[in-house]
Formats: structure tokens, sequence, C-alpha cells
């Protein structure tokens, strides 16, 4: 008697709203890396003298490709660490606001884009924090199937 080790994490499907999480988790990955492309330019061109932001950018969308990607899986790991990282960025889109408004920032496509993000980040972490959604990460008991010749 041979016993089959059958998983019901390949057999669950993806909500809707979870498959449009990820996909916002794969657009911040892209959107970080077009960012780098002026940067670098300011790098060369010593307007910025120290490149760590670049690295973050980098780093960043690293992070949200591996999230997501774990995330379409149904890894356990990968709800908490996108709640995680929305969270860091949330706080860092708030603090980018507030400078931009103590600035006087006039330019409208800046501050767009950054309420923009943070309601994405807003969005991804309110929806990962739903119960039902936490549910379809547990992982689940494997099954054992005996099968007899």
């Amino acid at each position: 008697m041979a016993e089959v080790l059958a998983s019901s994490q390949t057999n669950r499907t993806i909500p809707a709203l979870l498959k449009l999480a990820i996909v916002t988790c794969f657009l911040r990955a892209a959107w970080d890396l077009v960012e780098v492309i002026p940067l670098m330019g300011y790098v060369f061109s010593g307007r910025i003298s120290s490149p760590w932001f670049i690295y973050f950018l980098i780093f960043e969308a690293i992070a949200w490709v591996i999230i997501a990607t774990a995330m379409w899986k149904l890894h356990e790991w990968s709800r908490l660490a996108a709640m995680i990282l929305a969270g860091l960025l949330l706080i860092m889109g708030g603090r980018g606001l507030i400078l931009m408004m103590m600035h006087r920032s006039s330019d409208a496509e800046n501050y767009a884009l950054v309420l923009t993000f943070i309601l994405v980040d807003f969005f991804v972490i309110a929806y990962l924090a739903q119960p039902k959604v936490k549910e379809l990460f547990e992982p689940r008991p494997t099954q054992q199937a005996a099968i007899s010749k």
C-alpha cells in the first residue's frame, strides 16, 4: 500500500480582489524601477551625492516581486510581509505628503502620485487584514490518501 500526499493548497482559488492586490504589488515594483532611471541621471550629474534612495527603490522593487509571487502561491508569510512593507511605505508616503505641503509644492502630479500610492498601500493592508483573506493563506493540513492495488 503506497501513500500519496495531496495538498489542498493548489486547489484553492484566488479571489478577484486578491488578484488585484497582487497586481498592485507588481505595479509598485515596476514603478520603483521606473523611478530609478531619472534618479541615476541625478547621481551621474552630481545633483545627488548619495545614491541610497536608488538602492532603497531597487530593494523595494525586488521585495514587491518576491512578495507578490509568494502571494500568488498563497504562502502564509507573504500576506504579513506585504502588510509590513505596505505599512512602511504608507508611513513614508504620509511623511512625503506632509513635506510636500510644508514646502508648498505646487506640482499637482506629485500630490496625485503620492496620494495614489498611499491609497494603494492602505488598500493592500485593509484587504489582507480581513479574516477571510487570512484563511486563504493559512496552511492546510495535507490529506493522506491510501491507494491500494
